[in-house]
């Protein structure tokens, strides 16, 4: 998308576009992104890829900023301070325009990377309990929306996760394949999909959750899963700084006992979930790009131990 086509989705959503400063940002996978300056507001104007900036080829349907709109209105409409609505979606240029935050807003990865010191445990315990009034949510009124169909969880997250990984460590393929079927079988709640660090916005003693276009009716543990996956990797990650680390640690051990009270977020096959996750992060199709080669074995390590078993201080202390 050129800074033209950007302001073309502007006037589209009726906004005043005399003036207005377009700018790049940058973080994303799976979308051209840009800040918009105009009438004095700020704006953000988010383009599905159709295919995602990983090394292996992965491609999803970039019609599905449709649902990533109704996912965040349904998820405004339960918290409304910590998801922004939607101004509009512009079908013809697969687009969503949101409220941009308040800035400085770094997202939580950038956080947890540089200095997770500068974080409280609180922040850890309200995302856990933000996490847990979404899964508690009765869907009903999502029945028959467009968050009632598994094409973006099966595009973006069985195949290019599950089953690819499957074909990579083969040891497991089993596992993964009962945990992939848990994720397709299952509809108890409207869930994130994609709930991790990256896609949380730091407000000061506040945070807002973006980026819902995995959403749907579905299986909490994908939300759990990902986000103490997540965790466990920035964990490993400043395994030589033992006051980042545990920053992480309490932020992470925060997080989990906020969810403590839901069990459909916490199932018995949570382990699998996040053994699996964290082994795409590292051996799979979108791994991360911070971790040293010692680091990568250790969670190498720790995604293989949860696979077969661990409990999660049992995998990370062995």
């Amino acid at each position: 998308m050129q800074p033209d086509e950007v302001l073309q989705v502007m006037d589209a959503c009726g906004v005043d576009t005399t003036g207005a400063v377009v700018t790049p940002l940058t973080g994303g996978v799976s979308c051209d992104t840009y800040a918009v300056d105009a009438s004095g507001e700020s704006w953000v104007v988010k383009q599905a890829l159709g295919a995602l900036r990983v090394s292996e080829l992965w491609e999803s349907d970039p019609g599905r900023v449709v649902a990533e709109a109704e996912a965040l209105r349904w998820f405004h409409g339960l918290s409304p301070d910590h998801v922004p609505e939607p101004l509009a979606v512009i079908d013809s240029f697969n687009a969503v325009v949101l409220p941009r935050a308040t800035q400085p807003s770094p997202d939580l990865r950038q956080v947890l990377l540089e200095d997770p010191t500068g974080i409280s445990p609180a922040l850890g315990a309200g995302i856990g309990g933000l996490l847990a009034l979404w899964h508690q949510s009765d869907p009903s009124e999502a029945k028959g929306t467009v968050l009632d169909e598994y094409s973006r969880l099966i595009s973006l997250r069985v195949d290019p996760f599950y089953r690819n990984m499957a074909t990579k460590w083969t040891e497991y393929a089993g596992l993964i394949a009962e945990a992939a079927n848990e994720l397709l079988e299952t509809s108890h709640a409207v869930i994130h999909g994609d709930f991790t660090p990256k896609n949380m916005l730091v407000l000061g003693d506040g945070f807002w959750v973006i980026d819902t276009e995995t959403a749907h009716i579905g299986h909490p543990v994908l939300d759990t899963a990902s986000m103490q996956a997540h965790l466990l990797l920035k964990e490993i990650h400043h395994r030589d700084d033992e006051s980042k680390s545990q920053a992480v640690r309490e932020f992470r051990v925060a997080f989990d006992e906020a969810l403590s009270g839901s069990t459909m977020s916490r199932p018995d096959s949570l382990g699998i979930h996040i053994g699996t996750i964290m082994g795409v992060r590292v051996d799979g199709r979108s791994r991360v790009s911070y971790l040293s080669e010692n680091a990568r074995t250790a969670a190498r390590t720790v995604a293989r131990s949860l696979l077969e078993g661990a409990t999660v201080d049992e995998a990370m202390n062995a």
